[in-house]
């Protein structure tokens, strides 16, 4: 048939003739005529189909694939073997499945010439077909030709020994596997294939060879010798199947060691721990996956060390072999600092499943190094088993490791945990204050009912945060302040270029946020970007003290009196409180001071200063409630001392709106606001203005 395409004449005769040939395929009947159709237009797909489908001549079909055309051959076998015929949706009829595939097999292993055409053709398919047989072997297919139903015409044996003439050259040593790569024929690929399609087979004794130990060593030296060229799933192929190979009950202890001595320079670490397992070394095949430099070709090499101990331990159970099991769990122990650094978790699983009887000794002997200890501790702890969170000793030791090596987890730990462990309080108490410890030592106290000094340890350790935060906001902001003014000056010298423009620009910039960040004073502000400076770690630990101590407040808020309640809250608002205030009374002062409104006899009008050393905390704690400020003794503040004082004002406003924001849920609202006008009985309501304003509309 052809089509005309702009004059042009296309012939499509062999599309036509495809069709025109699956057509006469669904034919019935006139066999010689369809026979002589096919040999005269060459259709060999369809003179296989009726050797094969109609007159079941099965090996006539391959040899006429196998002259005319080697691929119709490879589609012809590849339906052969699954009990299918050429034609699409036609099967083989059953009763003659297994005698088409043994007489098809055995023309191939009994003609040299005809296997040698279809794995120089193509080795990869060929291999691939034999992978099927193998698989339906398996699957239990009844019509594969290895069932054995009666007089077996070809055995696996039979088509090993075939493929093996082929492929490999016995005069080559087995230690020289880069002899067999250079050869031109066969394909190293696929003399690796073939090793690995059969060291299965000859691993569960099915396939037995003349030179079984021959091919046991050849197999490991080719594999391991490809081992480092191929990919990580490769990789990982290959060690499986060599593991099933080299602990097969079939190979001897002699070839097993020639094949040892070709693993070990080649990094195959799980082929090689399970090989020593089989002569209970079981130090040396841990540490197989625990050495670094085999960690390269299998990243999961260490991890895997786990599934291999578990594997051998089920293996000593469903064997009944005592010995075994008793010379890997001596291993075990060896070797425990080193698995609690791979994984604590899997090894306190592996102890609590395997080793229950040993639990006191792994416990023991990790007792050594405090820090793998504690690792260990978190793995059994992490496991939620009831039998560690109730035992005391165990509880008691990990709050103590936690107090040494990680003191931040303590709190939450015990906050978390506190209704599902039993542990020593007194103990864990103890602890806690060695190492100063103090938002789980504030919980214990608390858990104790000595409510009383919990707060004053509170109170203490809010001091300290609030101290430390104001030394670091002095340090960044007295460092943010030398940038602007040396960026100032450079410009002033230099003349802006468009760096400087915009270094000087967003340091101004910054600078100028100081006065707006006072509009921003929500309990959610503390440490906003409207600072311009970086409170960070100090700000950081003074918040989860406060949020401590509204979390302790909190929860006796139906358990006290209202009295008793409001002592609790008003000592922590007032930490924050008056120190605010007297900055308050700080800036009034310097603003009367600059406006002419103090006595002329001032002697410190005009000077000035940053007002670093006056520390509020100090003063709020000694003199509150006094004239803390004379206009003889006290200095007006310079710029720098005045945005510093509204920073640290900000501060404060933060940590007083959150705690009066959390104290109204608990107190009544009275109860708040009569405290802040009884502090401010005879002053300006000035400095609480804003943060109550901002509760009442809330």
């Amino acid at each position: 048939s052809s089509s005309v395409d702009g004059g042009h004449s296309t012939t499509t005769t062999s599309t036509a003739t495809t069709r025109v040939e699956m057509a006469l395929m669904h034919v019935q009947g006139n066999l010689n005529t369809l026979v002589a159709i096919a040999d005269e237009l060459q259709m060999w797909r369809l003179k296989c189909s009726i050797l094969s489908l109609s007159l079941h001549k099965h090996v006539d079909a391959l040899v006429c694939a196998l002259e005319k055309d080697v691929n119709i051959a490879f589609a012809y076998l590849e339906n052969l073997f699954q009990g299918k015929s050429l034609l699409e949706g036609k099967d083989i009829v059953p009763m003659y499945r297994k005698h088409a595939k043994e007489r098809t097999l055995k023309y191939i292993i009994d003609t040299p010439t005809a296997l040698s055409s279809l794995l120089k053709s193509s080795l990869g398919k060929t291999i691939q077909l034999i992978e099927t047989l193998l698989a339906a072997h398996e699957a239990g297919d009844y019509y594969s030709p290895w069932t054995n139903t009666g007089n077996i015409v070809v055995s696996k044996l039979d088509v090993f020994n075939a493929l093996h003439a082929h492929l490999v050259d016995t005069t080559i040593p087995f230690n020289h596997p880069w002899e067999v790569e250079r050869k031109r024929w066969p394909p190293y690929a696929s003399v690796v294939q073939f090793y690995l399609t059969f060291a299965p087979e000859v691993a569960k004794g099915e396939i037995v060879p003349a030179q079984c130990d021959d091919f046991v060593v050849r197999c490991t030296a080719i594999c391991a010798f490809s081992y480092e060229k191929t990919n990580l799933e490769k990789r990982r192929a290959i060690q499986s199947i060599l593991m099933v190979l080299l602990t097969s009950p079939h190979v001897s202890a002699s070839a097993l060691r020639t094949a040892e001595a070709e693993l070990r320079p080649k990094r195959l670490s799980r082929v090689l721990a399970a090989v020593l397992a089989r002569r209970l070394e079981f130090s040396e095949a841990i540490m197989c996956f625990l050495l670094p430099q085999n960690q390269e070709l299998d990243p999961g090499l260490k991890k895997g060390v786990f599934d291999f101990i578990v594997h051998e331990m089920h293996r000593c159970k469903d064997e009944n072999d005592q010995e075994t099991a008793n010379a890997l769990r001596i291993a075990v122990k060896q070797v425990l600092e080193d698995l609690v650094a791979v994984d604590a978790t899997a090894l306190a699983q592996f102890v609590f499943e395997y080793l229950p009887d040993d639990h006191r000794d792994v416990l023991r002997a990790l007792q050594g190094s405090t820090e793998t200890f504690l690792m260990y501790l978190r793995g059994m702890i992490g496991k939620g088993d009831r039998s560690v969170s109730e035992d005391k000793d165990i509880q008691n030791t990990y709050i103590r490791l936690l107090c040494l090596h990680d003191p931040t987890k303590v709190y939450p730990y015990l906050v978390a945990k506190d209704s599902d462990i039993l542990y020593d309080i007194g103990d864990a108490l103890d602890s806690c204050r060695r190492h100063n410890v103090t938002d789980a030592s504030i919980f214990l106290l608390e858990k104790t009912m000595q409510i009383g000094d919990a707060m004053g340890l509170l109170m203490s350790s809010v001091s300290s945060c609030m101290y430390a935060l104001r030394a670091d906001a002095i340090t960044n902001f007295d460092r943010f302040s030398k940038q602007v003014a040396e960026a100032t000056l450079r410009e002033k010298k230099t003349g802006p270029s468009q760096m400087n423009n915009t270094n000087s620009s967003s340091l101004r910039r910054n600078s100028s946020k100081i006065n707006v960040m006072m509009h921003d004073e929500s309990p959610n502000s503390i440490s906003s970007n409207k600072t311009p400076i970086d409170l960070g770690e100090k700000d950081s630990e003074l918040k989860k003290m406060v949020s401590i101590g509204i979390d302790l407040c909190t929860r006796y808020h139906s358990k006290l009196t209202i009295d008793q309640l409001s002592q609790l809250w008003f000592q922590l608002l007032d930490r924050f409180a008056k120190p605010k205030r007297v900055l308050f009374d700080r800036q009034t002062f310097d603003n009367s001071l600059k406006s002419g409104k103090m006595s002329k006899g001032g002697g410190n009008i005009g000077q000035t200063d940053d007002g670093f050393n006056d520390n509020e905390i100090e003063l709020a704690d000694q003199f509150f409630g006094e004239q803390l400020f004379d206009q003889h003794q006290t200095k007006a503040l310079s710029d720098k001392g005045v945005r510093f004082m509204d920073i640290m004002q900000h501060i404060y406003t933060a940590y007083v709106s959150l705690i009066l924001s959390s104290m109204v849920k608990s107190l009544p609202l009275s109860v708040v606001v009569g405290k802040i006008v009884a502090d401010n009985e005879h002053e300006k309501f000035g400095p609480f203005k804003p943060i109550v304003v901002g509760i009442l509309e809330t």
